[in-house]
């Protein structure tokens, strides 16, 4: 009977210390060091949604967060990436979105020589002009090449 009350003990010693251990490998899948900061890989992305960051001059203000067109492509390429094309994973977007101070809102992507704005809420894009200078919104930034840690 001892030896039965022991090796239950030790599988459930085991159970918890192998989920801890998968539940460490998903975070370090789904925030590891592929994405350099402060992009974070969402899903296969690196991506940024606009906030407040010091160390790219978007002040806590937040009135940085929120560019038009051209100096939101600017500030993508000035930190080592491009606006984003698309989001490709909404579900693991809105995981991060709601960790985030402020949350994700209403974003400029690009692709294909046109704009869209991509919605935190459901994913969904809706085509706007471009080469407007007084359409300003938050942005989202991927960075292109980054290591696949997988």
């Amino acid at each position: 009977m001892i030896w039965f009350i022991l090796g239950l003990i030790a599988c459930t010693v085991g159970f918890v210390t192998s989920y801890k251990i998968e539940e460490d490998i998903a975070y370090e899948e789904s925030y590891g060091k592929s994405c350099f900061r402060p992009y974070k890989k969402i899903g296969s992305q690196c991506l940024f949604f606009s906030r407040p960051m010091a160390a790219w001059g978007i002040s806590e203000t937040w009135e940085e967060a929120y560019l038009n067109y051209y100096d939101a492509t600017a500030m993508c390429r000035n930190h080592g990436g491009d606006l984003a094309e698309r989001v490709e994973d909404f579900h693991a977007a809105k995981r991060h979105c709601r960790r985030l101070r402020g949350r994700c809102a209403p974003s400029f992507l690009h692709r294909d020589n046109k704009c869209f704005q991509w919605s935190p809420l459901d994913g969904s894009e809706v085509e706007i002009p471009c080469r407007k200078w007084e359409i300003q919104m938050r942005y989202i930034c991927e960075m292109k090449d980054f290591e696949d840690d997988k």
